[in-house]
């Protein structure tokens, strides 16, 4: 059943990321204030995301949540939640390689991303919680 979740969480990225951007490209894109915060946010969002997938790597989730205590699994699901519009803000609002940043060049990293953030996610709560 989980490696249906995986399978289907590929599609289901591409699909919402396509969306995300299509909506980020009518409304955010020509707003040069407000997509420099979005960018802001989302940078330290992914810095974020890659730094937890830097410690669950070398330390493991249980060590994390030692450390920090109870928290780290709720920070870890609001990481989950936010990495993808996250590269996609970073993507599509970027100034430098504009002629890249469409929804046909963004949503497959997207979904690969996804496909990451739902290993990691999986591997988390696998380590924390038991196999349910």
């Amino acid at each position: 059943m989980e490696l249906f979740g995986i399978l289907f969480s590929i599609p289901a990225a591409f699909m919402v990321s396509t969306v995300y951007c299509l909506l980020l490209e009518k409304f955010i894109l020509n707003k040069n204030r407000l997509s420099n915060i979005f960018i802001a946010i989302s940078i330290m969002v992914l810095f974020l995301f890659l730094t937890e997938l830097c410690f669950v790597i070398g330390r493991g989730p249980i060590s994390i949540q030692n450390s920090i205590g109870s928290i780290y699994y709720i920070l870890h699901s609001f990481l989950f939640f936010l990495v993808i519009p996250s590269m996609a803000n970073v993507l599509m609002l970027q100034r430098i390689f504009t002629k890249f940043a469409k929804w046909y060049f963004i949503a497959p990293i997207c979904s690969f991303v996804a496909l990451i953030a739902v290993l990691l996610q999986y591997h988390v709560s696998e380590t924390l919680y038991g196999i349910q």
